[in-house]
């Protein structure tokens, strides 16, 4: 079975499979290439790449369009090698992506996949979130994936970033840490919980969203 391709099927991006598929392979190959150099990932396994990476940034895909304004702007926090950032710039060219990364490694290796991906709707900051903070109110949405826990903090610096009414988008795992993490905010709202399913991948997802 081809990974991929099945698994953008059953995300519901069968229509733009083709491309998609091809931009992913590129981005994967890529990954491959540079993984251990540049300290991108903990696994060397295409596979589990896939799933565990790819198609799981993938998969809220809709949620984002449900959230944002097409042609929206979404801040990448730490966005490591490229997730979930790549991926979503990739399904959704409308929409402009900048990823904040402060390991020069890895910055230097996002540079050079949107080099290769030509992804105009992508640009790379390299140093700390709290240095993008600075220029604050730029952004539509602000995502992270396996950047840290929900804090009061966190919801602090990350919404520095937006504009008024932007939103807030944690990739998550499993709910019971989820629901410790938010009530340990006491100065967060609450923010609402929305499952998601990985193709190929039988562990709980959800995507926190907040302001």
């Amino acid at each position: 079975m081809d990974l991929l391709s099945e698994g953008l099927t059953r995300l519901g991006l069968g229509l733009q499979d083709a491309g998609l598929k091809k931009a992913c392979e590129t981005y994967l190959d890529e990954l491959m290439l540079f993984n251990t150099a540049a300290g991108l990932l903990g696994t060397k396994d295409r596979d589990e790449i896939i799933i565990r990476h790819i198609l799981d940034s993938l998969a809220p895909w809709r949620i984002f369009q449900n959230e944002t304004a097409t042609g929206g702007i979404i801040a990448d926090a730490g966005s490591g090698a490229g997730f979930p950032g790549i991926p979503l710039a990739l399904a959704l060219p409308a929409y402009s992506f900048v990823l904040i990364e402060k390991k020069g490694r890895r910055a230097s290796f996002l540079q050079n996949v949107k080099a290769v991906l030509k992804l105009g709707n992508v640009a790379i900051e390299e140093g700390e979130i709290e240095q993008s903070a600075k220029n604050s109110g730029r952004f539509d949405a602000v995502t992270c994936r396996g950047f840290s826990e929900i804090t009061d903090s966190v919801i602090t610096l990350f919404g520095s970033l937006v504009r008024p009414g932007g939103v807030l988008l944690f990739y998550k795992g499993r709910k019971t840490k989820i629901d410790a993490e938010l009530a340990a905010c006491t100065n967060t709202p609450p923010g609402r919980i929305i499952p998601y399913t990985v193709p190929f991948l039988a562990e709980e997802r959800h995507l926190v969203i907040t302001q």
